[in-house]
């Protein structure tokens, strides 16, 4: 049985001389496999699914009863459809017994990375996913783990990435009596394809399945387990599945400070092409390089943005604050020109030393701190503090000074008086 989901040839003629055209923000998957991709209707739930969390996902697929992957490789109707368009994701799914070998087959490998570099030459912007599907029923083991080591083996051989709805099977047939079979022990049930279209969601978008309100037929209890295990199987061991973020992180930046001197230096895995810094001055500096340097005018907090553009037109955006001088005073503006500033800084239960007995007493005070740093004093007390890294603050107490001294005079002046009195 042969089946393409736009409605046979004549979508196929439309779409490959037309074109396709996506709406912003939309997914576009393609999947090429067989009968375990047509039964159910797998990309069809995928959409469903994805739609109930708010992703519009675009779907399109060529499968064929018992193709292999070297079956789509010779067939010019797959290479097609990959050159149709740009497409996010292209789904290659083996025949049931392609993999289910000891050890995989040469030529098979070899005709995978023939696929895959149809998929890379048409756009080297897409992910191509290899479906990790299960053994039979009645001989699950070893074939399934065979299955998945092959599938492992071939991932690493391409540097791509898996779809282990194998393993979320592993799950629900050791855990639940959900029959994910039908009556051949060999295609999915409806449980069966809801189940990989929930691992599919998980793996392409990297979110969890879990709580979607599309169902399908199914009772609801048993579609949350499916949920669960999908969940489970993706995000368990998601470096294991070589799997991709669907917006890959481009600015992962660090920053060294020399004086008011800032260099940024990448260490994103992934590289972007084009670079747009605002470096939160007042002087409105920005900058086109990947690890620029910046000079600033005085020791603030500033508010640095980063927008990363890769090859394929993602984009990915960072903010960074950057303590210049140690200073925690966000940077002021008004205009080009920096605004002067105090800061406030409330400490709460925080330990306080008396200088002039040494003893300690815990207050919540309300202290203003100038433009270096320095503090300035409490408002209606005449008390002077140095302001220390470990939240300490030494208070020379003028109040006591004036008051001994206040005390003195009047012992003098009585003194006097007694004498006066004496005489």
């Amino acid at each position: 049985k042969k089946m393409h989901s736009n409605n046979g040839i004549f979508a196929l003629v439309i779409l490959l001389s037309c074109g396709i055209s996506l709406t912003i923000g939309q997914t576009s998957v393609l999947f090429l496999g067989n009968s375990y991709t047509f039964t159910n209707n797998l990309p069809e739930k995928l959409t469903s699914i994805a739609a109930g969390f708010g992703d519009d996902v675009y779907t399109d697929m060529y499968a064929y009863g018992g193709y292999t992957i070297s079956s789509h490789y010779f067939d010019p109707n797959s290479k097609d459809l990959v050159d149709s368009m740009d497409w996010n994701y292209v789904v290659l799914q083996a025949q049931s017994q392609e993999l289910a070998t000891e050890e995989i087959v040469v030529t098979t490998v070899d005709d995978a990375k023939k696929v895959n570099d149809i998929v890379y030459e048409n756009s080297n912007c897409t992910d191509l996913l290899l479906y990790v599907h299960w053994g039979n029923e009645d001989d699950y083991e070893p074939y399934h783990t065979w299955i998945r080591n092959n599938h492992e083996y071939l991932a690493n051989e391409l540097d791509r990435s898996l779809v282990p709805v194998n393993t979320a099977w592993d799950i629900i047939k050791n855990t639940t009596s959900i029959q994910l079979y039908k009556s051949d022990g060999r295609h999915p049930s409806t449980a069966g394809t809801y189940l990989a279209a929930c691992t599919f969601y998980a793996s392409i978008f990297r979110k969890s399945p879990v709580g979607s309100s599309y169902i399908s037929s199914l009772d609801p209890n048993d579609a949350t387990l499916l949920q669960q295990a999908a969940h489970d199987a993706v995000f368990g061991n998601i470096s294991r599945w070589n799997l991709r973020p669907p917006v890959a992180n481009y600015t992962n930046f660090q920053y060294s400070v020399d004086g008011t001197t800032v260099t940024f230096e990448n260490h994103s895995p992934i590289k972007g092409v084009f670079y747009e810094w605002d470096f939160g001055d007042c002087m409105e500096q920005t900058s086109d390089l990947e690890n620029p340097t910046v000079v600033y005018e005085v020791n603030r907090l500033y508010e640095v943005q980063v927008l990363v553009t890769s090859s394929c037109g993602f984009t990915d955006r960072s903010i960074i604050q950057v303590s210049v001088g140690g200073s925690q005073i966000p940077v002021e503006c008004d205009g080009n020109t920096i605004i002067e500033t105090t800061d406030t800084l409330i400490l709460s239960e925080s330990t306080i030393s008396d200088s002039t007995n040494m003893n300690t007493v815990s207050s919540a005070e309300l202290i203003e701190y100038d433009d270096d740093n320095t503090i300035s004093g409490i408002e209606n007390e005449e008390q002077e503090y140095s302001y220390t890294s470990e939240t300490e603050q030494t208070i020379e107490n003028s109040e006591n000074e004036e008051s001994a001294i206040s005390m003195a005079s009047m012992c003098v002046v009585s003194l006097f008086f007694i004498f006066g009195l004496y005489l």
